[in-house]
């Protein structure tokens, strides 16, 4: 065997060795994110359908399946990208930011949807309002009014 070829294989061999263990560190750091994915999707499926019904739209599980699809691979890129960033820059807070975020969104999109099938007229900006007064008034145990920003149908 000549040197080329000895040089070659170990380039190559270090080469996927750095990329396997790149690959197995973000994918032991998603799994503890798909965790919560689980049930928000259960959730925004089950709102997604009770608010359809509301607004006396057809409700299929076709498109229930192709919402809850949609959310699974949503979920997984953002997953992937907040722990490769924090894995490429050796920081834990990017991937809790992010996915608070993500998650933040999306459980205020529930909420809304459930608010929104139970009759009530909110707009995602009153929405988000309460969301954060709620946030607010548990961080800081005040009592904060939401009523008012709430108006029945």
């Amino acid at each position: 065997m000549d040197e080329a070829t000895k040089s070659s294989l170990i380039t190559q061999g270090v080469t996927a060795g750095f990329f396997t263990q790149y690959i197995h560190a973000t994918y032991v750091a998603v799994l503890p994110w798909l965790i919560p994915a689980i049930p928000l999707i259960i959730l925004v499926c089950k709102y997604g359908r009770l608010n359809a019904r509301a607004k006396h739209e057809e409700v299929t599980w076709c498109k229930t399946v192709k919402m809850a699809i949609n959310k699974i691979f949503n979920y997984i890129c953002w997953i992937m990208i907040a722990c490769t960033l924090s894995i490429a820059f050796q920081c834990d807070y990017i991937a809790y930011f992010i996915m608070a975020v993500v998650y933040g969104i999306e459980l205020m999109k529930c909420i809304l949807r459930y608010v929104q099938s139970q009759g009530y007229k909110v707009s995602e900006r009153q929405a988000l309002a309460v969301f954060l007064k709620i946030i607010i008034q548990k961080f800081t145990s005040t009592e904060v009014d939401t009523e008012k920003i709430i108006e029945e149908k």
